[in-house]
């Protein structure tokens, strides 16, 4: 939960840095996709020290034994995942508010028939919710 609210906070980053415009959804976008590759490694290395990498060198040669006629560099593999992350950002974004609203009403209503969830209204939600925290508000 803690990554996914740092992940949120690194788009509002880009908004508060560029403004709520095309060059800051971009910027937001960037760094949530590239917190997508940092924080688990960051966890991992945490958890797990230098034994984490003492790991991706295990697995490195292990993959080298059993494909010994393929050239593979991880690295590379690793850093092509990420530069092809950061264009589906940027394309996602740019496609986000560049698309007419009437396409995107469309799809809405069209969600809105094929999942229909059991909720309850909107005001008796917040009629409960006001009472459970009306301490509160005394």
């Amino acid at each position: 939960m803690l990554a996914i609210c740092a992940q949120g906070h690194l788009f509002g980053l880009g908004l508060i840095c560029f403004g709520n415009n095309l060059i800051g959804r971009i910027a937001g976008g960037i760094s949530s996709a590239l917190w997508a590759f940092v924080q688990p490694i960051t966890i991992y290395y945490i958890l797990y020290g230098k034994d984490f990498y003492f790991m991706l060198e295990y697995f490195c040669k292990k993959f080298s034994q059993v494909f010994d006629n393929l050239d593979i560099n991880f690295l590379e593999i690793f850093i092509g995942l990420v530069i092809f992350k950061l264009i589906l950002a940027v394309l996602i974004t740019f496609l986000a508010q560049t698309l007419p609203m009437h396409l995107i009403q469309k799809y809405f209503s069209w969600g809105k028939g094929h999942y229909k969830l059991k909720t309850k209204s909107k005001q008796q939600t917040l009629e409960e919710q006001l009472k459970i925290h009306s301490t509160l508000f005394l």
